[in-house]
């Protein structure tokens, strides 16, 4: 029989979880605001716990963000195409930037009717030595191939050249209606 004890710490530890955007009973995640380390810990740490109950289940993951640090997002990209779980994506309101490789990473993607995304080659803020820039430049190019690979491989449009051509120069804003045609959202 489980001591009370027991009990308070089960629930004090859904309660933390809920307070951070995650359901763990219900198998939901909850992703806003900006995609950081300490965001994408709690995000990880909850995809697994959630692959470890029930490898075959869905996980539901809803996403309203504007992006933030790719590396961080990009942790979550990784787990995601590697998790035995279905993984189902909600866009909600703006899905931008980095958050768009992690909405990308769905097996099933929604988004709700004004929802608006945003895809470009990322950007970055480089102060220091010239070569200090080289190397920085050289790791944003790389960064934003491999995501003109995500969206290629897991839309509509399968050309990584259109991709990178279309992300190069400026930022794509794009409604529910285009993702849907490009294949970003997989059912409408």
């Amino acid at each position: 029989m489980a001591r009370k004890r027991d009990i308070l710490d089960y629930a004090t530890h859904l309660t933390l979880w809920y307070e951070n955007g995650i359901n763990l009973e219900r198998r939901w995640i909850d992703i806003n605001g900006e995609i950081d380390t300490e965001s994408t810990v709690k995000i990880c740490r909850a995809i697994r716990d959630m692959e470890f109950s029930a490898p075959d289940d869905p996980i539901e993951i809803r996403i309203n963000s504007e992006g933030g640090f790719i590396y961080s997002a990009n942790a979550v990209v990784d787990l995601l195409l590697a998790c035995s779980c279905p993984i189902h994506m909600c866009a909600t309101g703006q899905v931008g930037s980095s958050a768009t490789d992690i909405f990308m990473a769905g097996d099933v993607r929604t988004a709700t009717p004004n929802t608006l995304f945003l895809f470009h080659s990322g950007s970055d803020k480089v102060k220091g030595k010239i070569f200090v820039h080289e190397d920085e430049l050289k790791s944003n190019v790389l960064l934003w191939e491999r995501g003109c690979d995500l969206y290629a491989e897991r839309s509509g449009y399968k050309n990584k050249k259109w991709w990178m051509t279309w992300t190069k120069y400026r930022d794509q804003y794009i409604t529910v209606e285009k993702a849907v045609e490009m294949g970003v959202i997989t059912e409408s």
